[in-house]
């Protein structure tokens, strides 16, 4: 049998590695990319447990640059989902240093998030007020000052309070309260059941979800509905807070 040189068996091994890390490099970013976009597909069909798998997969291979930060995100989202808020703030954490300003903010709005669907009122209320006063203008304020609003009541009284009666309410007042407000729907359903399921999943998610139904001539319908702003701009930022989650949004009226 005839012998091969050494120096023609190393240069055989070289080539074969260069093959194999060309076929790799090539391919590289093409998985990554259908990966990433897996993950966002999983992520709007809310099959949280699916894009928190596939996120780690993703962060695996790149841990950091390109499009890391925002699946990074995704997947403390979908640990929120799967009612994993704690390992869902440390992912979040790791991005208050993200260049992004507005990954940054959304994070930081999401950290509060995870506090109000652990039913943590007074948690919640400090993070969603530290996210306001970092960036009292930005597109998070409206929503940020609904949460406010909404949690005032449920936060606990400080030490050495003592319970008091409501005061009477004032006719000004009651008519203020009396007045329209702005809901976000998410959907409409002619089955019961249908929109309970909606309603059950955003409340899972921690949003102030009710149902409404209205009847006409011919059949009934349950609108799912998120929330009651004061102002337009309000419900428009629970709108694109929505939108972000993947849900379908119209404002009311």
């Amino acid at each position: 049998m005839k012998k091969r040189a050494p120096w023609l068996l190393l240069f055989s091994g070289l080539l074969i590695f260069s093959a194999q890390t060309a076929r790799a490099m090539g391919h590289w970013e093409p998985r990554s990319k259908a990966l990433a976009d897996e993950i966002r597909a999983d992520f709007l069909k809310e099959d949280y447990a699916s894009a928190g798998k596939k996120a780690e997969r993703f962060l695996a291979r790149n841990p950091s640059g390109g499009e890391s930060e925002e699946i990074l995100y995704l997947e403390a989202l979908s640990l929120i989902g799967l009612k994993r808020p704690a390992e869902a703030r440390e992912k979040l954490n790791r991005l208050s240093g993200s260049s992004d300003p507005a990954l940054r903010a959304s994070a930081a709005v999401s950290a509060a998030d995870s506090f109000y669907s652990e039913g943590n009122a007074d948690a919640a209320y400090e993070h969603y007020e530290a996210a306001l006063a970092r960036d009292p203008a930005g597109a998070e304020a409206p929503y940020l000052k609904v949460r406010l609003s909404e949690l005032e009541p449920r936060r606990s009284k400080p030490p050495g309070i003592l319970f008091l009666p409501p005061a009477p309410v004032p006719l000004k007042q009651m008519a203020a309260e009396e007045a329209p407000f702005f809901a976000v729907q998410v959907g409409s359903f002619s089955r019961k059941r249908n929109a309970d399921g909606l309603l059950k999943k955003l409340l899972g998610r921690g949003y102030d979800a009710y149902l409404e139904n209205n009847k006409d001539a011919k059949r009934e319908f349950y609108r799912v509905r998120v929330g009651k702003a004061a102002s337009k701009e309000e419900a428009e930022a629970l709108a694109r807070h929505l939108e972000k989650d993947g849900y379908p949004t119209k404002i009311i009226p």
